[in-house]
């Protein structure tokens, strides 16, 4: 057994308290216990009693920020990196070889945003195949529509699109 400790307050705290989380709860708690700066237990305390948590700078609060900012920094990696070769492969190569052979920029549309959903699916549900279809054809309307709509504009259209879906997916978790 442990030794009896007294709090900041000078009461004994000889009481444990014990349950059990999933494994995503318990990645979520070591990274707001990390960023608070307290032990486990004190943020546990402070929060329980309905206390605002001050964060104190200190080499373990800095360690956690820099691995947050790494995460974020490589979702926005990955989000421009699958953007640009999903731009350059469905509204570059697709797209304007479809356009080539059949003659009619609708048709390619089609056949472009129609296979991008196709991929899509791999990663999802058929609610996210959907929606990537019309995505892709909002982005085949925009190179047909708007002039000088290079396939760096819809890289970056997608890049956008999908940090705005990260953001708002992370938001509703």
């Amino acid at each position: 057994m442990s030794a009896k400790n007294l709090d900041r307050h000078n009461r004994w705290r000889s009481k444990t308290v014990a349950f059990r989380v999933s494994p995503e709860e318990w990645e979520h708690f070591e990274k707001i216990v990390a960023l608070s700066g307290l032990t486990k237990q004190d943020y546990l305390i402070e929060r329980t009693l309905q206390r605002d948590i001050i964060v104190q700078g200190n080499p373990r609060v800095y360690k956690a920020l820099k691995n947050q900012m790494q995460d974020i920094y490589g979702e926005l990696r990955r989000i421009s990196n699958g953007g640009a070769v999903e731009e350059f492969v469905f509204r570059g190569l697709i797209y304007t070889k479809a356009k080539q052979i059949i003659q009619k920029d609708w048709f390619a549309a089609v056949i472009s945003s129609v296979l991008f959903g196709i991929f899509h699916i791999l990663r999802g549900d058929a609610v996210q195949m959907i929606m990537t279809v019309l995505m892709g054809a909002l982005f085949c309307l925009f190179r047909l529509k708007i002039k000088r709509c290079s396939t760096l504009s819809l890289i970056i259209a997608h890049g956008v699109y999908d940090a705005l879906i990260t953001v708002w997916v992370s938001l509703l978790l």
